[in-house]
């Protein structure tokens, strides 16, 4: 909980910076998103290792083996970074481009579920 409540701070100094910055020094106002976005990302570097152990745990717990597991991780890092990075490119006033990478994460997404797809289905096959 305090991890998010960093986050929230350094995301409300960063946009009254930006609001204050953005009239004088266009390019700064820019870069200034994509530092609170790298700060954010190093802040949330122990809960995500948190969060990996905690679903290791979970996983061997459940005896289920970790090529079911790891598609599924790597859809969510793949909609993350792609929501990330679409962000940024819309600040920047390039809708194109964000509508871009949305559309190839979704295709990689579907690429990296189709291990898991192919599983399922041998699973039934053997019912």
């Amino acid at each position: 909980m305090s991890d998010f409540v960093r986050i929230l701070l350094l995301a409300v100094a960063a946009v009254l910076c930006i609001t204050i910055i953005k009239d004088k020094t266009p390019a700064l106002a820019f870069v200034l998103p994509i530092a609170a976005i790298a700060c954010a990302v190093y802040l949330l570097m122990p809960t995500a290792g948190a969060l990996f152990k905690s679903v290791q745990r979970v996983l061997s717990l459940s005896g289920l083996d970790s090529a079911l597991f790891t598609p599924l991780l790597k859809v969510v890092c793949i909609g993350a970074s792609a929501k990330i990075a679409a962000e940024i490119c819309r600040d920047a006033g390039e809708k194109g481009i964000a509508a871009k990478v949305e559309l190839a994460a979704v295709l990689c997404g579907m690429l990296c579920a189709v291990p898991l797809v192919e599983q399922a289905l041998r699973m039934i096959e053997a019912m």
